[in-house]
């Protein structure tokens, strides 16, 4: 070892650097590869996304119409009820409204069902299930009441709330705030 490099000693650096090129170039293809797979694998995983998204969104659908549905019912046994539920508190329904809506600004509302009586209305909220919020919009939506419905001015206001599904806590809370109460009872309904 006298420190000369010869041509054996070039050829044998030129040898290995071929060889480790042919190791790089083949890391390379494979990870080329999995590149790829791993591209081919996210978009199935989009595609199938976006096929959950849809099926989701159809059954969001499918599920709001069937709420709607059965706020529909509920409102087909309040409406004809009306006419008999609040005659123990002295007011005799005569007429019953149907998605009674305003436009006027600044009281634009609709109300679900409205009894009628000579000197009183009663404004109705339906739902298939009321929650806090469903209270808390009908209490809001009854201070407007008046000034939404002009030709009501002279009469008095009552609220109510009908539902299929009433837990005792909220049923608590609606009777609180002075609202009349209307859930299921066999086949009609009555004040809670």
């Amino acid at each position: 070892m006298n420190g000369t490099v010869t041509i054996d000693d070039v050829w044998a650096v030129l040898r290995e650097n071929a060889l480790q090129q042919k190791e790089t170039d083949r890391q390379m293809q494979e990870t080329k590869k999995l590149i790829q797979e791993t591209a081919q694998q996210m978009r199935e995983t989009d595609r199938r996304m976006q096929e959950t998204n849809l099926e989701f969104k159809q059954l969001r659908k499918l599920v709001g119409n069937i709420g709607n549905r059965l706020g529909e019912f509920v409102e087909a046994m309040v409406k004809p009820a009306c006419f008999r539920l609040f005659q123990g508190n002295d007011i005799q329904i005569h007429i019953i409204h149907h998605r009674l809506s305003s436009t006027i600004p600044g009281a634009a509302m609709e109300v679900d069902v409205l009894a009628e009586s000579q000197q009183a209305v009663v404004a109705i909220e339906v739902k298939s299930k009321i929650d806090k919020e469903d209270i808390d919009r009908h209490i809001y939506r009854l201070q407007r009441f008046k000034k939404a419905f002009p030709r009501y001015a002279d009469c008095t206001v009552y609220g109510a709330v009908a539902t299929m599904v009433l837990d005792n806590n909220l049923k608590q809370l609606a009777i609180d705030h002075g609202l009349f109460v209307i859930v299921p009872s066999g086949d009609t309904v009555v004040l809670a």
